[in-house]
């Protein structure tokens, strides 16, 4: 598995829990950032997705309160 660290305009340290809703082929993210400004992300052509609430990396170098992409996991082959 591989992490990569995700260039955005959105800053995530500091924001609110998120609210999640999906229906089929779309998630929308919604909450507040550290200025408590609305953000609201919309993804389609989704097929799967996991939330976690640990703290915990899921590998060494993993960067904190970033947005990243995950490559190359078990999950991800399995969808």
């Amino acid at each position: 598995m591989r992490i990569q660290k995700l260039k955005t305009d959105v800053v995530v340290a500091d924001a609110t829990y998120p609210f999640l809703t999906s229906a089929p082929g779309t998630l929308t993210v919604a909450f507040e950032d550290y200025l408590r400004k609305p953000v609201t992300l919309d993804f389609e052509n989704v097929c799967a997705f996991h939330w976690n609430e640990g703290d915990v990396p899921l590998i060494e170098g993993e960067p904190y309160d970033s947005v990243c992409e995950v490559f190359e996991s078990e999950w991800l082959e399995m969808h």
